[in-house]
């Protein structure tokens, strides 16, 4: 009979200590996730994301950026973005049937004294899921990003969380043109989180909805020409207008389609539909010639190749006109996007195989076209005309203070924050710092 009894005191004493071990165990991955949420909720970038990209799209409204410097911010952001958020959140808590009935135990301990339970395997691996969403979401893909937040949602009890989580709801529902949705979402942020980081987050964001709203009344009934109305359409977030009303056929003028196929493309790919936005940048390329809409297209047609799991052929299409658009910043951005990080969510965008060969045939077609027109060029007769030479623009020091005058007229002073040795000058200027092509600068002076 002792030895039944030592033998089960032997038992006892094993599965006490197998139970202790696995709550001791839990109880460190527990720490590990509550510190892992905190450097999630207050240290990652893609709160400052959404304030960015809407004080971008702003400054170009106002025509205070341009549309190349607009697509650099973007795609230097996404960049960055990328490289810090490349994390395995999902510490799995719960392993087996012996950890299950530890976590039983510890959360009915953690009931009677009153402390919020462990959490589980789902809400710390809601993390993982978010980050898939934020990928989703800088490439444009709303709804799929919506789907996700609304699927993590009743995993997520922290408040801050939770608040990040409606920041990014609201953000998706606004570039949708949902602003009502929008502005329920802000508000929520703002209503349970007045005093810290989100709660004036949202109130920003909530601002910028204002004044897209007033810019939209005022647009409706100015005198300006129907082609730049056109071209504003979605910085408001009216891209369901867009493309419902537009139409390139409506116009015998090269450069009119073109406008209008850009901002057709531009609200394509703000609907995820990558494949229409591609067609349609390809088309504005082929009518706008040499001229600055078929450099900001094919920019696009680039940008859209560094999201995609297939990216390097859509990429290779850009690289090909860029031969004869000749944009800089296009070859500055294809030195740097090897150094961008794959992540879990890299396989989100990818174009099946007949799409792609159809994208490629249409590009061997504009590159033909466009052979010939240079041929034309070469063997027709030239018109001698006095030929204004264009003054050679001297390297500017990092840091100096310079007054430039671009070609289209417009004129910019502040300080330079660019090395000589780069393609596209940057400038600190009383709106904000700006980027420049060298191409485009007329004059530039020191003061």
């Amino acid at each position: 009979m002792q030895r039944v009894l030592a033998a089960l005191a032997m038992l006892i004493l094993v599965l006490t200590l197998v139970i202790a071990w696995s709550s001791l165990r839990m109880n460190l991955s527990e720490l590990a996730w509550q510190l892992q949420k905190q450097e999630f909720v207050e240290g990652n970038l893609s709160r400052m994301y959404l304030i960015a990209r809407f004080v971008d799209q702003r400054k170009l409204y106002l025509d205070q950026m341009d549309r190349s410097a607009f697509d650099h911010s973007e795609f230097e952001l996404s960049r960055l973005l990328d490289h810090s958020s490349n994390k395995n959140w999902s510490q799995v808590q719960v392993d087996d049937y012996l950890d299950r009935v530890s976590l039983k135990i510890v959360n009915s301990l953690r009931w009677l004294v009153h402390k919020p339970a462990m959490a589980t395997t789902e809400e710390i691996q809601t993390l993982t899921y978010l980050e898939i969403a934020f990928r989703l979401e800088r490439n444009k893909e709303y709804r799929r990003a919506l789907s996700i937040y609304e699927q993590t949602t009743p995993n997520v009890r922290d408040p801050l969380l939770m608040g990040m989580i409606l920041l990014h709801e609201g953000y998706c529902q606004s570039l949708q043109g949902n602003i009502a949705e929008a502005k329920s979402y802000y508000l929520a942020v703002i209503h349970s989180n007045r005093d810290n980081d989100q709660g004036v987050t949202a109130d920003l964001l909530l601002q910028h909805l204002d004044q897209i709203l007033r810019e939209r009344e005022l647009i409706q009934t100015s005198s300006l020409p129907q082609s730049e109305k056109t071209r504003k359409l979605p910085l408001l977030m009216q891209c369901k207008e867009a493309l419902h009303n537009l139409d390139p056929n409506s116009t015998t003028k090269s450069a009119e389609r073109a406008e209008i196929l850009m901002v057709q493309g531009l609200c394509e790919e703000e609907a995820g539909h990558k494949s229409q936005a591609i067609k349609k940048y390809l088309e504005a390329i082929r009518d706008g010639g040499t001229q600055d809409v078929a450099r900001d297209a094919n920019r696009r047609v680039f940008l859209i190749g560094t999201q995609m799991n297939n990216g390097q052929r859509v990429q290779a299409i850009a690289e090909s006109l860029n031969k004869t658009l000749h944009d800089t910043l296009v070859e500055q951005m294809k030195s740097e996007e090897p150094l961008r990080e794959k992540t879990v969510s890299d396989n989100v965008i990818e174009f099946p195989e007949p799409m792609m060969k159809e994208l490629e045939r249409t590009t061997d077609t504009i590159l033909a076209e466009r052979e010939k027109v240079r041929q034309n060029l070469v063997v027709a007769p030239l018109i001698t005309k006095p030929v204004t030479a264009t003054p050679e623009i001297k390297p500017i020091a990092l840091h100096s203070f310079v007054k430039i005058i671009l070609k289209n007229g417009k004129t910019f002073s502040g300080e330079v924050l660019s090395t000589p040795d780069e393609n596209v000058l940057r400038i600190r200027t009383m709106i904000g710092i700006i980027g420049v092509r060298h191409d485009d600068i007329l004059e530039m002076t020191s003061n």
